[in-house]
């Protein structure tokens, strides 16, 4: 049987990698190139397959995934990782610093993207805006997820992404101690 067709990349990849092995005439480079461009696509190709997705454990990521509310886990990957009080203080203000600078960035596009839009002369500059004002979203995103592992080190317990919000009982249990 024959071997399957493969994809564009792979192929421009070959060609790429035996023009430099015979421009510069090392069939190392030539093998080196090829190898790195063709297995940069396969891993690029395997992270952006979507994959289908269990509600069960999208729901558990929102409500909690512990009965406990993730203290006995969050202990356990301490004791794991060697982590002490002081190194995860840190991270929590690392956390919250980049947080911080998510949210700026994500005010900053907003408004840089809300300017564009007012000020725009045609159809093609007001869409420039809304891409800009559109990449706040991404910035928006980055800075909660900050701010959530942030506050799920100061609470020292993984628990769900709702009682972030303060929407599950256990949130309202946590704050009342």
């Amino acid at each position: 049987m024959s071997e399957p067709k493969k994809g564009f990349i792979s192929r421009s990849s070959r060609g790429v990698a035996r023009y430099v092995g015979r421009r510069f005439g090392n069939q190392f480079v030539n093998e080196v190139g090829r190898d790195l461009v063709t297995k940069g696509f396969n891993r690029a190709k395997e992270t952006l397959t979507p994959v289908e997705m269990d509600r069960d454990d999208f729901r558990a990521g929102l409500n909690g995934r512990y009965e406990d509310g993730g203290k006995t886990r969050f202990e356990e990957v301490l004791r794991e990782t060697n982590t002490n009080n002081r190194q995860l203080a840190a991270l929590a203000q690392h956390r919250r610093r980049a947080a911080y600078v998510m949210f700026a960035a994500a005010a900053g596009f907003l408004l840089f993207g809300a300017v564009m839009i007012v000020r725009a002369g045609g159809f093609n500059e007001a869409l420039y805006g809304f891409v800009t004002a559109f990449m706040s979203f991404i910035f928006l995103t980055i800075g909660i997820s900050h701010d959530f592992v942030r506050w799920q080190i100061e609470q020292r317990r993984f628990g769900g992404f709702l009682e972030y919000f303060g929407k599950s009982p256990e949130a309202h249990k946590t704050s009342k101690k």
